[in-house]
């Protein structure tokens, strides 16, 4: 329920006001921006509103008052993404089919492909993943982990654990250590990753469609990031043009005999290997 658009502006202005662009801060417009939207008239009285319009409406005004804040918008509903990713700097969404699924990893591929085909060119992206959605006890640290890595591959700028409806229980000790951790894991090579160039064709015959794949040429060597989306054992199978791989923080380097290159991942895997041309 919003005021009066004369007074929801009054509030956005004052809150505004008080902002500093200079910090690292985003503003969030709206969460769940799909839920229908009413307005509450000074008589009371509830006037539907077009959603999509009004979130429009804000972000158009924000941006003219504060253009140097970044500004965020959240939504659960995959048939809402085209639209309500233009009425934000940064979009954040989920999906009941694969974030806050039983089993995540199943669908979450369809999903964040969906995702990344609907929004503008450019515009970063935060994926949502369940951690104890849709209850405390079902999630794995292998899936959440999965879910990070196949968001990188789909160039998102990154995760929110949705931890709420229960909290996660003290004793989920692998949960806890892998929340604790991804971040520091996924940093040692993720700044040298996102800086490459795109290099699909560097791989000669790719990998089967159990993984999700992205290799970038950083200047100096190819670095290829592999995910095993199934639920079983599998093996990455690829031919590159490279003579060498090794994994990334190993001193490990094996040769490549035509640049032949097989590797076995446990369920839900994702590593990053360093290939030498």
């Amino acid at each position: 329920v919003y005021p009066p658009w004369e007074q929801h502006q009054k509030k956005i202005d004052a809150y505004l006001k008080g902002q500093n662009p200079a910090k690292s801060v985003l503003h969030r417009i709206a969460y769940e921006a799909q839920i229908p939207a009413v307005l509450k008239q000074s008589d009371g009285t509830l006037v539907p509103q077009e959603t999509d319009n009004l979130m429009a409406r804000i972000y158009a005004h924000v941006k003219q008052v504060a253009p140097g804040l970044i500004f965020t918008l959240q939504t659960d509903n995959a048939a809402k993404v085209a639209v309500l990713s233009k009425c934000c700097d940064v979009f954040e969404v989920a999906s009941y089919s694969s974030s806050y699924a039983q089993n995540m990893v199943p669908k979450l591929r369809e999903d964040m492909e969906r995702v990344a085909g609907s929004v503008p060119p450019g515009k970063p992206v935060i994926f949502w993943l369940g951690g104890t959605i849709p209850n405390t006890s079902c999630r794995l640290a292998e899936e959440l982990r999965c879910g990070v890595y196949m968001s990188i591959a789909y160039g998102f700028a990154g995760n929110i654990f949705h931890m709420g409806h229960g909290f996660l229980p003290s004793e989920c000790s692998r949960l806890w250590s892998l929340i604790s951790g991804i971040n520091a894991e996924v940093q040692r090579f993720y700044p040298a990753f996102v800086r490459g160039k795109n290099a699909a064709g560097f791989v000669r015959k790719a990998p089967a469609d159990s993984f999700v794949w992205k290799a970038v040429d950083t200047g100096e060597a190819v670095l290829l990031l592999a995910v095993n989306t199934a639920s079983s054992e599998n093996t990455l199978e690829v031919k590159v043009d490279a003579k060498s791989v090794r994994l990334y923080d190993s001193p490990a380097e094996t040769s490549l005999a035509d640049g032949v290159f097989k590797d076995v991942f446990t369920p839900y895997e994702a590593k990053v290997f360093v290939f030498r041309k």
